[in-house]
């Protein structure tokens, strides 16, 4: 009998290992795939230069020596790339202007919300007013940094206007 349940035991083992190994091969499996996309992109890259392939803008000319990409897009795509990069870049700054606006309308009630509680003085009115004091401040530090961000959005603008004078 006790050759039978060391046999058994075995048996046990190993299907343990094989599960263990499947396991980890399963585990590995993401990695080895994006070894192999990145040589697929490696060898992409070698192949175009480092160019992206657009259709209707990239033209492939093949040579005996060489294949050269070329972008006709020059001139008049990019004075329209440039025009909607602007339109984009400024409805950016609407919506982030619209938030600051929405954040310093919040802390203005907040600040008044605390004035209140002030005046009211109730038990624990000066805990409420600290917090509503500093939730204003929040706000306020939360619309100053949109209002920032749309001032860097702005200076983008008045860059690619200054590059692309021609094109406005």
């Amino acid at each position: 009998m006790k050759i039978r349940k060391s046999k058994a035991q075995s048996f046990l083992e190993y299907t343990v290992l094989l599960a263990v190994l499947v396991a980890a091969f399963l585990a590995m499996r993401v990695y080895f795939v994006r070894s192999v996309q990145e040589k697929y992109r490696q060898s992409a890259d070698v192949f175009g230069e480092g160019e992206q392939y657009a259709r209707g803008v990239t033209q492939v000319t093949e040579t005996a020596s060489s294949l050269d990409i070329t972008d006709t897009s020059a001139g008049r795509d990019s004075c329209s790339n440039v025009r909607s990069q602007v339109a984009a870049l400024e409805k950016n700054i609407t919506d982030l202007m619209a938030r600051a606006t929405q954040f310093q309308t919040q802390a203005t009630q907040m600040r008044q919300q605390a004035q209140a509680s002030r005046n009211a003085g109730f038990g624990d009115a000066g805990a409420q007013e600290s917090l509503l004091i500093k939730m204003a401040a929040d706000f306020e530090n939360q619309a100053r940094a949109y209002r920032e961000e749309a001032a860097d959005k702005q200076d983008e603008i008045d860059q690619l206007k200054t590059e692309y004078a021609d094109c406005f």
